[in-house]
């Protein structure tokens, strides 16, 4: 036969038991709703990072462009630099042979 001790020893393991339980059922459930978050920040970042990716990707475009324009300007103002200088008149002593 059991003593008075040894039954409420017994229900006060069981009583912890049961709450172990409990804590760890909120706790799944509170890891859960932070899992959820993080998954949901995750697929933020994703989509910002493919917003931002696209928008290098426009820019790089520009400046491809920008430089492509530069070259043309480059090579317009070296032609009519050409241009205006075999139209100048050069002192004498100064004729550059052609």
């Amino acid at each position: 036969m059991t003593t008075t001790e040894e039954r409420v020893s017994h229900l006060e393991g069981a009583y912890e038991h049961m709450a172990s339980k409990t804590d760890l059922v909120t706790f799944k459930g509170e890891m859960a709703v932070v899992v959820t978050e993080l998954r949901q920040a995750i697929t933020a970042l994703m989509t910002e990072l493919t917003v931002l990716k696209t928008e290098v990707t426009i820019l790089k475009s520009e400046v491809a462009d920008l430089k492509t324009a530069v070259s043309s300007l480059e090579t317009a103002v070296a032609s009519i630099v050409q241009i205006l200088d075999s139209r100048l008149p050069r002192p004498m002593g100064f004729q550059q042979e052609r």
